[in-house]
């Protein structure tokens, strides 16, 4: 659809409909409130700004943004106001090698990923994050801002580097599933007609001229446009107005105001829309098996008006809690062993409408909108129950947010869209939800829930039967259902409790227990039958009456004391016997039973190579409950072939369409076969080859034979909680784990022999499809073992941040790539034994010689002093901040500790060690690590590889 439609229809709906197709620009000031915690102003020239101080925040977070984005876009422009947003980052004015490549910022205490922009449909927002009491870091990023309104250079070399990076972004983003990505935005450009699909992104992408985004940018970076905002700890607000002042007034006020069109409106007032989507191409014996997608939308075109006061705030919670009664009561209907159909509801906003998806296995869908709409049906009739009420009323549970996010989202949705901001806006809202009666809001549900949806959406094979429905059949039935009598509600039956433990009280020694304390400051605890606890009190925890235990048990057993034809068996057991249940009860009985508790519990068990266990957390109050679960798993895990099959069924449809980028994981794990890594991840199509070879006598028999060595296990208990209070249930539950003498299993050890071949090694991979983009991954790791010393640790961990600067700074600003998102990371390898520094580039064909070329370069750099002290700062700053009180893991380190015997190492040791290394140390350091010998390459090449 071209820009001309557009325009006519717009002309003809500004002067005809009633919601007004001209976009409202002054609707922020006239009909909608501002708290007046938030100072706000408006210059000569158009721009609003807009002040928020907030005490105790360590940082002010400055922001800009633009009234416009994706909508604005004319037919030949598709991305191109993305493309203004990267190229904010390169050369401007004030910045002429980009506020990326510049080292005035890095001096002012700003990092590289302190500064973020995005593009939305209704906006295009930058964000940079400056220390408080910097005035130089407002300034400078102030005139950023400035420079984003009125002073890119958008260089057409600029432009043919971001051209390529968006093309990488838009490829990383869309991982190996890109046509199921270019589908979902043909499902948007057939429900909005101001929306585009991506179906042609690559070809627009290639041949955009740079005029057009030049012209973008004129057209719509304008001052009456944007809006700046400053939120946090402002020393000064008088200092920060002055400021805007005098960098932004002079910006030059536009002769002519701008007429957006409102796409908003156009979505609204359409007619009412049936409409198909041709999935793309798989296997054919796997075409007529895929499951079918149905969307049904309903226009909410009343929030349009009333999202400008707080009676339009409380119908977007009336809506989200509808939304959220469905799905729990959908979940209930899917809540059987390999079901036909799912269904999933939202409440989209901006535009404002009510969505939901059925995904239904082909020859069902009629069944599927019919159980679908008698669930909503029944809603509207009988309403919610009293337990419904009292549940949803408690997870809606407002917590008052003072922190600089809040403000920045809460004031834009203000400037943006008009959405009221008055004073005590969560206060307020949060007090009218809690007197509101169940009464009240089933007699919203009369007007909320409409029974036909303005719009349905079908996504099939074309030789599907459901890509040859007909609109008329399909709202029949829709129709048919409404007129169909229903029953009310009937929740399923939740189980009293999972087990009565009372023949165990029995088994409890009145043996007094004894206390060991350790130099980390935690206590032992052996139980009589071998388990070790070791408890973690965190006295720096705020303390109260129900806190949080998190809690980690594990064994020194895993997939390595089984034959390796049984891998898949052994690693896959805990997803199969979690997804069977435990004792009498499947798996959905145990989650009705965990969800009734206000505090949320979490357990999984887990299998890996060489270690298993279980990790988990509960309030002191469920405890009882998480030591239950722990109990049962290990001693009545539930065995059900259906349950078997369901959960292969899922993981093969999350392969066909998964939620992680494939290539990603397939060349990692061909990687780490390649280095005898044995700690695979278990996705992908390593996981999905797997699926047949399971055998489900194998899988229970080894998850017995790990979890059935009580001697074996030790609990790490970490809290700020009263030992006392815990010891009678652990001692009930964790103490009468029992041992299976006759499967016990010898300890896993990391045995790793030396790699066969040392470097370098360059080698090519082929993962039995094609990438889009050339894959290139580079590992720098000894031939043998190493032993772990924390100094060499954190110290590469500053290495690795060196280096992922000067990638990302390098190679896409200096050098003028176009790549996303390169990385380096350091870690150590515990299946390896050995320390491992790696990095890795998605880049296009075209250059990927020169990138990989370059990234020796960058690595003798780095071997040779060439680092900017600003590089070598900030790394340290960056492993310092990874290491601080609220991110040191001290039940992380007491694995590490307890399982691999990994030295145990202060807070106050990882400052110094951090503090006390030089320069110097970290060019030793990259002389021993980056050694040929020590080099591994790997490129996995595009079907447009240039690479030899």
């Amino acid at each position: 659809m071209n820009y001309l439609y557009y325009l006519l229809v717009y002309i003809l709906l500004a002067g005809a409909n009633n919601l007004n197709a001209q976009e409202p620009e002054n609707l922020n000031k006239e009909d909608s409130t501002l708290t007046s915690a938030v100072y706000s102003n408006q210059l000569n020239n158009g721009l609003n700004y807009y002040l928020k101080p907030i005490k105790g925040t360590t940082n002010i977070s400055l922001n800009l943004w633009l009234r416009a984005g994706f909508n604005e876009e004319a037919s030949d422009q598709q991305d191109i106001s993305h493309a203004v947003e990267h190229l904010a980052f390169r050369s401007s004015v004030h910045f002429p090698e980009g506020i990326k490549n510049t080292q005035k910022l890095a001096a002012l205490g700003i990092e590289k990923n302190d500064a973020t922009a995005g593009t939305a449909y209704h906006y295009t927002r930058y964000t940079i994050s400056i220390p408080s009491e910097s005035q130089r870091a407002l300034h400078n990023g102030l005139l950023w801002f400035k420079d984003i309104l009125n002073g890119l250079l958008l260089t057409t070399e600029d432009i043919n580097i971001e051209r390529t990076t968006l093309r990488q972004e838009f490829l990383h983003r869309a991982g190996n599933d890109l046509s199921n990505r270019i589908v979902k935005s043909q499902i948007d450009a057939k429900r909005n007609s101001c929306k585009k699909s991506q179906e042609f992104f690559l070809e627009d992408n290639a041949n955009f001229p740079p005029q057009v985004v030049r012209q973008f940018y004129k057209k719509w970076y304008r001052p009456d446009l944007a809006a700046v905002s400053v939120i946090g700890d402002i020393p000064n607000l008088e200092i920060i107005k002055k400021e805007i002042h005098q960098l932004f007034s002079d910006l030059p006020k536009p002769s002519t105001p701008i007429r957006k069109l409102n796409c908003d409106v156009l979505y609204y007032e359409q007619e009412p829309k049936f409409y198909k989507v041709e999935r793309p191409s798989s296997k054919p014996e796997e075409e007529l098996s895929q499951e079918v997608e149905i969307h049904l939308d309903y226009r909410d075109s009343l929030m349009y008006k009333e999202i400008q006061n707080v009676k339009g705030l409380k119908r977007r919670i009336l809506f989200e809690t509808i939304s959220a009664i469905l799905n729990k009561r959908f979940k209930e209907q899917q809540s059987i062993y390999c079901p036909k159909f799912n269904f999933w509801m939202k409440y989209k906003e901006n535009p404002f409408f009510l969505t939901s998806q059925i995904s239904v296995t082909p020859g069902y869908e009629k069944l599927a909108l019919e159980r679908f709409f008698e669930l909503v049906h029944q809603l509207k009739k009988y309403g919610i129950t009293e337990k419904e009420w009292a549940t949803v009323k408690n997870d809606r549970k407002t917590q008052k947010a003072n922190h600089n996010r809040h403000w920045v989202e809460e004031i834009i949705k203000f400037d943006v869209y008009g959405e009221a901001l008055p004073n005590d806006k969560i206060e307020k809202l949060n007090e009218w939800w809690q007197h509101l009666s169940r009464s009240e809001f089933n007699s919203y549900l009369q007007e909320l829930i409409r029974e036909m949806p303005e719009d349905i959406g079908i996504i099939a094979h074309k030789n599907q039967k459901a890509f040859k429905l007909k609109e008329k059949e399909v709202r029949s039935w829709i129709k048919q259902s409404w007129i169909s009598e229903i029953d009310p509600y009937n929740p399923p039956k939740i189980p009293e409790h999972l087990m009565d433990g009372s023949h165990l009280d029995k088994n409890i020694s009145n043996k007094k227990l004894m206390y060991s304390s350790t130099k980390m400051g935690t206590k032992e605890l052996t139980l009589e039958n071998g388990v070790k606890i070791i408890f973690l009190q965190d006295s720096s925890i705020a303390p109260i009456k129900n806190p949080t235990i998190t809690l980690h048990g594990f064994v020194p057993y895993g997939a390595a004391n089984f034959p390796k034809e049984d891998y898949h068996s052994v690693i896959n057991a805990p997803f199969i016997i979690e997804n069977s249940g435990v004792g009498s009860f499947d798996k959905f009985q145990v989650n009705r039973y965990l969800s009734q508790s206000e505090d949320p519990i979490n357990l999984h068990s887990y299998i890996n190579y060489s270690e298993s266990g279980f990790t988990g957390y509960a309030k002191l109050h469920s405890f009882n409950d998480l030591l239950q679960m722990i109990y049962l798993y290990t001693t009545q895990p539930r065995k059900n072939k259906l349950a078997f099959k369901d959960w292969k069924e899922r993981k093969r449809k999350e392969y066909s369409n998964p939620p992680y980028g494939l290539g990603n994981v397939d060349m990692i794990n061909e990687i780490k076969a390649i280095l005898k890594d044995s700690s695979f991840i278990n996705m992908g199509t390593f996981q999905h080859q797997g699926l047949s070879n399971i055998d489900l006598n194998k899988t229970y028999t080894s998850y017995q034979n790990i979890f059935g060595n009580a001697e074996a296990f030790t609990f790490i208990l970490y809290g700020n909680y009263s030992i006392e209070m815990l010891l009678p249930d652990i001692q009930k539950y964790l103490g009468n784990l029992p041992t299976n003498k006759e499967g016990i299993l010898e300890k896993s050890t990391n045995d790793v022999p030396s790699l066969l071949n040392g470097g370098p090694l360059y080698k090519k991979l082929n993962l039995g499809y094609l990438m889009q983009s050339d894959n290139y991954q580079m590992y720098f790791l000894s031939r043998k073992p190493e032993v772990f010393t924390w100094k060499k640790k954190l110290q590469l961990g500053i290495l690795g941040k060196i280096l992922d600067q000067m990638l990302f700074l390098d190679l896409r600003y200096k050098k003028g790539y176009g790549i996303y998102s390169p990385h380096a990371t350091t870690e150590y390898n515990i299946s390896l034994s050995r320390f491992m520094t790696s990095l890795r580039i998605e880049c296009e064909p075209f250059e990927s010689t020169a990138i990989q070329d370059d990234i020796h370069k960058i690595i003798k750099d780095i071997q040779t002093g060439k680092i900017s002290s600003d590089h070598f700062e900030n790394a340290k700053a960056n492993v310092s901040s990874n290491n601080s009180s609220s991110l040191y893991r001290q039940e992380q380190r007491l694995f590490e500790y307890y399982r691999y015997q990994i030295p145990w190492i202060s807070k106050t040791d990882i400052d110094r060690v951090i503090s006390e290394t030089t320069l110097k140390d970290i060019v030793a350091l990259a002389k021993e690590v980056f050694k040929p010998k020590n080099q591994y390459e790997f490129l996995v090449p595009s079907k447009n590889s240039v690479v030899k």
